[in-house]
């Protein structure tokens, strides 16, 4: 091989990792702007989707509850540290039980299947706590699912922090109306 065709060659394989990098120099402004708004996707250790959705249940839940955000216990910060997976699925379990609290209080039976979904639905149907916080229970058991069900999820610390502090809200407003 000569010396014109070993360039030739290097050019042919060098030409489209090149051209992105000359493209991507040449429009980063505006595709820093359209990363701001995608809202699912997995880039290293983030997970759009989730932080997104935790980030507009935290404004929601903001609007509608009262007080300081839920203090977390030095428990509760460790295993946020060592494992969110079981943080997320701890902290519902906690939500869980304060659903079915309130039915008991209530002396409404618990459903034949206690699935979430079912004791969800029961508390909405029998208007036992103001729907909207229902609907905030909703989408964190579906945030819940996804954390359990996805390989390789891996969401921030701070989206699972603000998951856990909106799931132990919810329990004190299911608490407290179990006890009204």
């Amino acid at each position: 091989m000569d010396w014109l065709t070993f360039i030739a060659e290097i050019a042919k394989a060098l030409g489209w990792p090149v051209a992105a990098v000359i493209v991507t120099f040449l429009f980063r402004d505006q595709l820093r702007a359209l990363l701001v708004r995608v809202r699912k996707g997995r880039l290293g250790p983030a997970e759009f989707e989730f932080e997104e959705s935790v980030k507009t249940l935290k404004s929601e839940a903001a609007e509608i509850t009262q007080g300081p955000p839920e203090v977390l216990s030095k428990d509760t910060v460790a295993l946020l540290a060592s494992n969110p997976h079981g943080a997320i699925i701890t902290s519902w379990l906690e939500l869980e039980e304060a659903m079915r609290t309130l039915l008991k209080a209530k002396r409404f039976a618990a459903p034949a299947v206690a699935s979430p979904l079912r004791t969800m639905h029961a508390v909405k149907d029998l208007g036992l706590i103001d729907p909207v916080y229902v609907e905030l229970t909703d989408e964190l058991r579906q945030l819940r699912n996804r954390a359990s069900h996805e390989p390789n999820f891996t969401p921030s610390q701070e989206s699972v922090i603000d998951y856990v502090r909106l799931a132990k809200e919810l329990s004190s407003i299911y608490r407290a109306a179990a006890e009204a």
